[in-house]
């Protein structure tokens, strides 16, 4: 994490009795180093968290977004498919349709439950 330099001009007697002075920064120091690398972590965890928030958000407004005009496409077809006659060749369309907004949906729900 760091490094103490200690000039070689110090003599040991003048090391030796700073000995607790200097064991003293080192300790000090240490922990101020460990605190600036907690508190970027939780600032690092806050950002995580954050995104991981709008990406909820993002995913639960597209949901909606997709699933309002799939229910009225459903009803439109479904509707349309009651007032056709069953031999109808656009039944087959009609039922196409529903089927499909049908899938889109189920893949919309699936994205919706997957957050």
């Amino acid at each position: 994490m760091a490094v103490i330099v200690i000039d070689r001009k110090v003599s040991e007697d003048q090391l030796s009795s700073n000995k607790k002075l200097i064991h003293s920064m080192i300790e000090n120091i240490f922990l101020a180093l460990e605190r600036i690398e907690v508190t970027i972590e939780r600032v690092r965890d806050r950002q995580r968290m954050e995104r991981e928030r709008e990406r909820a958000n993002l995913l639960r407004a597209i949901s909606h977004d997709l699933r309002t005009p799939l229910s009225g496409i459903m009803g439109s077809a479904e509707m349309l498919m009651d007032m056709t006659e069953k031999d109808d060749k656009r039944q087959t369309l009609l039922k196409g349709i529903y089927q499909d907004a049908d899938w889109l949906k189920s893949l919309v729900e699936n994205i919706r439950k997957s957050q």
